[in-house]
């Protein structure tokens, strides 16, 4: 990895140093190693057995990633191409969808904005890369992969007689939720968008979906609030994928305060 030849060409010595300066600052009780290498996935642990730390390049590739995002404006880490906005998904739903039962306590009511503006740009740029855990913080207020819609727009698609066909994805892990969602928190890990995660999600869409191969359901993907990265994450897993994605961004801070109708959870069994 890039990132890899970067330290070992340019950081080793002052990692070293910083290393062995902690070392003289603190007491183990016994010897501990710190191994910087790739390992495939976004990670760092430490093994007790062994006495080493396993810090990922990966890992540092994401986060450094990030933060130029954040405070270089870039996207995914590169620069920007002649300003050209993010593709969007789909924003009609696909012709010819299987029919599935409408989710139950639709909310009988327009909301109204919340109190507080559900698409205000928090300074976070998009990016095709997951956010780390713990999935904490601001969010941008566009999406590179799907449509970012607010919860007047929610509502007017779950209320659309002349369609039915959309599967709601929770990932806040909250208690309560909108009615006939699904609570997926896994849905908005971390990791990357070619990893083993992926092919579960996507198979437990087909699933629920009762499509096979198809991607032609339109998704709702919802999470706690607009400082819930977990469901940007779903959004862009979903969407790489070519599932036609609608992230509401304000989430069920937003539902909850236009005083909309939550239900219980449901099992994954339901």
């Amino acid at each position: 990895r890039r990132i890899g030849n970067l330290f070992a060409n340019n950081l080793s010595e002052a990692i070293t140093n910083n290393i062995k300066l902690l070392g003289q600052t603190y007491v183990l009780p016994r010897p501990v190693n710190v191994v910087f290498k790739d390992c495939g996935k976004l990670n760092a642990w430490y093994s007790p057995r062994e006495g080493s730390i396993t810090m990922c390049y990966e890992l540092i590739e994401n986060i450094a990633v990030m933060i130029s995002d954040i405070e270089m404006g870039t996207v995914g880490g590169e620069p920007k191409q002649g300003g050209a906005a993010p593709q969007q998904a789909p924003q009609q739903a696909p012709q010819q969808q299987p029919r599935q039962q409408p989710p139950a306590g639709q909310p009988q009511r327009a909301p109204g904005n919340g109190g507080f503006d559900e698409l205000q740009d928090s300074g976070v740029p998009p990016t095709t890369l997951l956010f780390s855990a713990p999935y904490k913080g601001p969010t941008p207020n566009s999406h590179p992969r799907a449509k970012v819609i607010t919860t007047k727009d929610v509502v007017a698609l779950l209320t659309d007689e002349k369609n039915k066909n959309f599967l709601v994805i929770d990932t806040s892990g909250l208690r309560d939720t909108i009615p006939g969602a699904f609570p997926l928190s896994d849905a908005g890990s971390d990791g990357s968008v070619t990893d083993q995660m992926q092919e579960a999600f996507d198979s437990w869409l087909h699933k629920k979906t009762g499509t096979e191969k198809e991607h032609n359901v339109p998704l709702i993907i919802v999470g706690a609030g607009m400082n819930d990265r977990s469901s940007y994450n779903a959004a862009l897993r979903a969407g790489m994928m070519g599932w036609p994605v609608y992230w509401y961004r304000g989430g069920m801070e937003a539902w909850l305060a236009n005083g909309l109708p939550t239900a219980p959870v449901k099992s994954q069994g339901q």
